[in-house]
């Protein structure tokens, strides 16, 4: 009897805890001139320690707006005992956010895109707060309560014809107990090795920043060697080239096993979107999210 009400009470404990499922990891990178826009990121996802390299992180919408996304690419939690305010599944899924947001956004402008997946994301994020806890929840999404994820929308100004972009950051508040958001332009001040202001988020970008800050040794030798491959070529497809290249330099150098495979990439123009995306990433496959092996 003593061992049936053990065995009972661990079955039921057990059971109270939500069955977690997420993949993702990425490196993004934006850059921004007077005449396009150009969003790039790695191709890996991962979840338990397995990886796959084939998946498509960039999305078009509607055809005018490109949106990139660093976090959990996709996650669900499910509860069989969940509290009253606490839904009993709880499913995310970045590009499908974004597409709804797209759809919501009146008018479809880049910043009220951004503005509707803050909300649709800070929602489901609170409610998966109150499903795992806090600890989880952040170690769940890479381990900084400060950047739980970062989303990017880039697109033409309607009233100017420049480009434009608007990155999300998410956070955790201490004091709210919840999910909260930042809605912030995307271009950043040059520095040495930067002259076009990228802009860059994810699990790692270590490389990324020394690369910009063009101080150390080996950053000022990659930087003479990729600026001798692009000499010639005009400001416009430097910037572009430059959010590839530093995309490459943080999967080729970080060692982080969430950051790997070819880089895709999408650049927006006045005379549309450019895309530069793996094969598979054309057509329904881009919503086909990578199966971790």
């Amino acid at each position: 009897m003593i061992l049936f009400l053990f065995v009972a009470l661990l079955l039921s404990e057990v059971n109270a805890h939500p069955k977690i499922s997420s993949i993702g990891g990425t490196v993004l990178v934006a850059t921004m001139t007077s005449n396009n826009v150009t969003v790039a990121e790695d191709s890996r996802i991962g979840g338990a320690g397995k990886y796959c390299d084939e998946d498509c992180k960039i999305i078009a919408l509607g055809g005018k707006l490109i949106f990139g996304f660093s976090g959990p690419r996709k996650f669900d939690i499910i509860y069989a005992h969940h509290p009253k305010d606490v839904a009993a599944k709880i499913h995310w899924e970045a590009h499908a956010a974004a597409v709804h947001a797209y759809q919501l956004a009146q008018p479809k402008t880049t910043q009220e895109t951004a503005r509707q997946f803050a909300i649709i994301a800070t929602t489901i994020f609170a409610n998966s707060i109150k499903a795992v806890g806090p600890k989880d929840f952040i170690a769940m999404t890479g381990g900084h309560p400060d950047d739980l994820s970062m989303a990017v929308f880039v697109g033409m100004n309607v009233s100017t014809s420049r480009p434009e972009g608007y990155a999300v950051r998410f956070s955790y508040s201490a004091s709210k107990q919840s999910a909260c958001y930042q809605i912030m332009g995307i271009v950043q001040p040059t520095r040495p090795g930067d002259p076009y202001g990228a802009f860059d988020a994810g699990s790692d970008t270590k490389v990324i920043e020394e690369i910009k800050s063009g101080q150390s040794f080996w950053a000022t030798s990659e930087l003479k060697r990729w600026n001798q491959s692009v000499a010639g070529k005009k400001f416009d497809e430097k910037a572009i080239l430059y959010a590839v290249e530093l995309v490459n330099w943080e999967i080729n150098y970080s060692h982080d096993p969430n950051i790997g495979g070819k880089v895709d990439y999408m650049v927006l123009t006045r005379d549309g979107i450019a895309d530069h995306r793996k094969p598979r990433c054309h057509g329904q496959g881009e919503n086909q999210i990578c199966t971790p092996r």
